[in-house]
């Protein structure tokens, strides 16, 4: 069976914290809220709706912080095989064209050379 993408994610936070660096996930999404009515049926009505954003923005990576330089850290954890969104690619450009450390990893091996 696969590795779990969440499994992957846990020891990159590990490895990266052994190194200097502190990495926090970044959970992003979008969520309703309202006036909330529980429907006979189970279902549940949400009138005057809100959408609520969760995260930095629409394609931020897996896990952001700094390394033990200061510089910040921007890591887009995928399964072996795994590709970022057009979205995932392009906040990892900005991080990169702004100084910071951005990529795509998929596993914890590659961390010593991208974090120093």
């Amino acid at each position: 069976m696969a590795e779990l993408e969440a499994d992957i994610m846990r020891r990159i936070m590990i490895r990266a914290s052994e190194l200097g660096a502190r990495v926090f996930r970044n959970n992003t999404g979008q969520a309703w809220q309202g006036e909330v009515t529980q429907l006979a049926n189970g279902d549940v009505l949400i009138r005057n709706p809100r959408p609520v954003r969760m995260g930095l923005c629409k394609g931020s990576s897996d896990l952001i912080g700094w390394n033990k330089a200061g510089r910040f850290v921007a890591l887009e954890v995928k399964r072996p095989g795994g590709r970022p969104t057009p979205d995932q690619g392009l906040f990892i450009s900005v991080v990169r064209g702004s100084g910071g450390i951005g990529s795509v990893v998929h596993s914890d091996s590659v961390l010593p050379d991208l974090l120093d």
